[in-house]
């Protein structure tokens, strides 16, 4: 579901040398054979760039240090609350079109087809090869982002529903 390999593989091709890319997760251990086959085949360079963390009890400082939250899952996700997390802490989210992920994506840039690595790798890409304003500008369309899944918000629109529909019965 996660598509590892895509992310890893799209991490291969991408063109951000000076990055690295930090995965977290249940089971993202460098022991797990699935991790081992989603590796496989990567070059060298590309493996001592990759950090496996396994299940992180506090991940809020790795998201607040990330460039980019990445999500590379091709089926079953519906609104991950790792990528509403990343918005709210102004990291932007490039994100696979599906279940409700594409409402993460603050520009269609960031959004792509899933089980796609050269367009995941052409969107870590951009968002690496960004300069300091771009980048300043992302940061800040995250966190308007963010403010659209308020629970505070949320419980306002869904009392506008009810309400309306209180008065039309």
């Amino acid at each position: 579901m996660k598509d590892h390999r895509t992310l890893f593989t799209a991490f291969d091709r991408s063109d951000a040398p000076n990055y690295e890319l930090v995965c977290a997760g249940w089971n993202v251990e460098a022991t797990d054979h699935l991790m081992v086959t989603a590796l496989a085949g990567l070059s060298d360079d590309t493996l001592q760039r990759i950090h496996l963390m396994g299940t992180v009890a506090h991940p809020q400082p790795l998201l607040a240090e990330s460039r980019a939250l990445v999500i590379s899952s091709s089926y079953g996700e519906a609104l991950p609350m790792a990528a509403l997390e990343a918005l709210a802490l102004g990291v932007p989210v490039i994100t696979t079109n599906v279940g409700d992920c594409g409402e993460t994506a603050i520009d269609s840039r960031f959004l792509v087809a899933p089980n796609d690595p050269r367009a995941l790798a052409a969107a870590m890409t951009f968002v690496a090869g960004a300069d300091a304003n771009e980048y300043d500008e992302f940061r800040t369309a995250a966190r308007v982002a963010a403010k659209r899944f308020d629970i505070a918000e949320t419980v306002r629109s869904y009392a506008d529903v009810y309400t309306v529909v209180l008065h039309a019965a």
